[in-house]
């Protein structure tokens, strides 16, 4: 034991002087990023037996602390140091539980042509993502992505399946949910920039004004990767949600076996194909619900149950949309006894979690001044046939393929709805069924404030196609929670599937493979005969835009209106550079905010030198431009209009956006 401990103290007395060194001399991002490998994989394993665990404690660890001294202090490099040191310092008296988790183990020669095949598929399936290189806007990857890809997906999945490989499993997650990394070297979506500029002005002030409610795990991470490892923000923002996926899949097939461990690909997985606090957030509860599984879980004499704790408190830290159920879940599971039956708080904080949401969004609203719209009268009928979508089985829109596809993509809540209730069923039979009743018990908890957030309240500060988006992610939690019960389910047909004919198993096989060739499909956005995508990717013309504007003009004379990916850009490319009467930026952001109801006004009336006046008026400037993108709707009419008022106008990129110049 004291030789251990001195080995320990060298090892992190040279880490932590190389860190230091590093951090005030050197600063070399390829040293600081083996530097952090040496603190997850060390002091990971230091921690926890389980690597896979142990790293996901100390990346827990960061972001609590993180969230505590960027709130309490600023987060400096010196302060990001400092929670470094502390956790080091920690380690050796506060050793986490154990867990007997199997390994990936050995690979036998009989696995090694399989395994070679997995490659050649891997790789090359990567290779036709980085080869599409998204840089102009689309609506769907799918648009520029060849079909090939999904039949790369298709075998591997096939081998995945058919092999039962831990390690195949990992990658085919990895593969799923890395697509967007991959075919987006300018970044995806929307709010994903938002946040880098953010954790950007954090790394170069220390904090940001006004300090944030939510978020701060995320940022304190990201923060601590750049001030302690040097880390470019950029890089550490892209990899951290895929990364710690990796982490995710290795815990779910280590403790699942057959084909229980494909659960985890039926839940929804949008939310974790680009990093941001609501993924990063739903990370940290799905491995709340796999450590829940464990037996120990729910005992109120075993300490290990602070492992649960950490991961909700990082949830919660990180996005309190996904943080307060779980809080809700660790306390109802606490108020369950050993032998099933209820202490007196369960059923109070049964009947308190299902409105929980709700209440949070009316005392949220009333703190913030954000007008909320109450709606009793939507509260019947429920929506259920829209929420199963059960109408696909009466369309067909003549295309075998995507039939296939949309046939178990919009009818997956259906999937996870019956195989929840065959799990419930089978786990009536198990020892663990009072503590598997509490997922089932989570899921319907969430249903409720979903239905009353959904029906009841209407988000009236956010645009149109926004405001469903609160509601729906709870119901995405709903079935998160459905995941043991899911894998139960499985397992058991899995077991089933053991004894039946080579022929019956080849078709299990392939139907698999399909639904999660399938999967990887629905988890994007989508332009086809079935939806139709509402977002464009920003392109490099939008970043063209935002350098043509920003070298044209002193910084504080002018107003921009322009939608979300040009506004993306510069906020990438510029930070948040300029603010007028201390909360007005010069782009579109928020879309809720009165700039982006003028820019709407610009485009769905008439591009008026009036209208162009008000936001010149909002700002207190002299000079507004006005941004038309070529695939917005009715471009052409809006641009011939535009010009009839407007001082002047430029065509960036060969017409890809249009600049329109208003004075006063």
């Amino acid at each position: 034991m004291l030789r251990s401990l001195v080995h320990y103290s060298i090892v992190s007395l040279l880490f932590l002087g190389i860190l230091v060194a590093n951090v005030f001399a050197w600063q070399s991002s390829l040293l600081g990023g083996l530097l952090l490998l040496l603190f997850l994989l060390f002091f990971g394993k230091t921690l926890h037996k389980q690597l896979a665990l142990g790293v996901a404690s100390l990346v827990a660890l960061v972001s609590i602390l993180g969230a505590i001294a960027f709130y309490l202090f600023n987060l400096t490099p010196l302060a990001c140091l400092i929670i470094i040191f502390l956790i080091i310092l920690a380690i050796p008296f506060f050793h986490l539980p154990h867990f007997s988790f199997p390994s990936f183990g050995r690979i036998s020669l009989r696995e090694l042509p399989v395994l070679l095949c997995a490659c050649v598929l891997f790789i090359t399936a990567l290779r036709v993502a980085i080869a599409a290189h998204i840089v102009t806007p689309v609506r769907s990857p799918w648009l520029v992505i060849p079909a090939a890809f999904f039949l790369l997906i298709f075998l591997f999945s096939s081998l995945t399946v058919a092999s039962r490989s831990r390690l195949l499993f990992v990658a085919l997650f990895f593969l799923t949910t890395s697509v967007a990394l991959f075919a987006y070297p300018l970044g995806y979506g929307f709010d994903a920039f938002i946040h880098q500029a953010t954790e950007q002005h954090v790394v170069e002030h220390g904090t940001i004004t006004p300090k944030p409610l939510y978020y701060v795990g995320q940022y304190a991470l990201v923060v601590t990767a750049a001030n302690a490892f040097s880390i470019p923000v950029e890089t550490s923002d892209l990899l951290l949600l895929p990364l710690l996926l990796i982490l995710l899949a290795i815990l779910c097939s280590s403790q699942a076996k057959g084909l229980s461990a494909f659960a985890l690909f039926l839940i929804p997985l949008s939310s974790f194909i680009v990093t941001t606090p609501q993924g990063l957030a739903n990370f940290w509860v799905l491995l709340v619900i796999l450590t829940s599984c464990c037996d120990f879980a729910f005992s109120r004499r075993n300490t290990k149950g602070l492992l649960l704790l950490l991961f909700t408190i990082a949830a919660l830290v990180t996005h309190p949309l996904s943080g307060i159920p779980a809080v809700f879940f660790l306390l109802i599971a606490r108020s369950v006894r050993s032998d099933g039956s209820s202490y007196r708080t369960f059923w109070p904080l049964v009947g308190l979690g299902s409105i929980i949401m709700p209440l949070v969004f009316v005392l949220n609203s009333l703190m913030s001044g954000q007008s909320i719209a109450f709606h009793p009268e939507k509260i019947f009928p429920l929506p259920l046939f829209e929420l199963l979508h059960l109408d696909f089985f009466l369309q067909n829109r003549f295309d075998a393929w995507k039939d296939l596809l949309y046939l178990f993509g919009w009818n997956q809540t259906l999937v996870v709805l019956v195989l929840t209730v065959a799990g419930y069923r089978l786990a009536k039979k198990s020892t663990q069924h009072h503590a598997l009743r509490i997922f089932g018990l989570m899921s319907i908890i969430l249903l409720v404030n979903y239905l009353l957030l959904d029906r009841l309240f209407e988000f009236s500060f956010l645009i149109e196609y926004e405001r469903s988006n609160y509601a729906e992610r709870l119901f995405t939690l709903a079935q998160f929670f459905a995941l043991p019960l899911v894998a139960l389910t499985l397992a058991d047909w899995s077991k089933r599937l053991a004894s039946k004919p080579i022929a019956l198993k080849a078709g299990a096989v392939g139907l698999t493979a399909m639904m999660l060739t399938a999967v990887v499909y629905m988890n994007y956005p989508r332009h086809d005969n079935y939806e139709i995508s509402r977002g464009f990717n920003v392109g490099t013309s939008d970043f063209s835009t935002a350098q043509y504007l920003h070298d044209k003009n002193a910084p504080g004379t002018y107003v921009v209106l322009a939608n979300q990916a040009v506004s993306a850009a510069a906020l990438k490319t510029y930070g948040f550079e300029t603010y007028f009467h201390g909360d007005l930026f010069y782009y579109p952001i928020p879309t809720g905010g009165a700039l982006y109801q003028i820019y709407l006004e610009m485009v769905n009336n008439a591009p008026t030198s009036a209208t162009a006046k008000k936001a010149m008026d909002l700002a207190g400037v002299d000079t507004a431009y006005f941004v038309v993108n070529d695939y917005w709707f009715l471009a052409d009419k809006i641009i011939e209009n535009a010009k009839r008022e407007a001082k002047d106008w430029v065509a960036i990129d060969n017409g890809a956006t249009t600049v329109f110049e208003y004075r006063r």
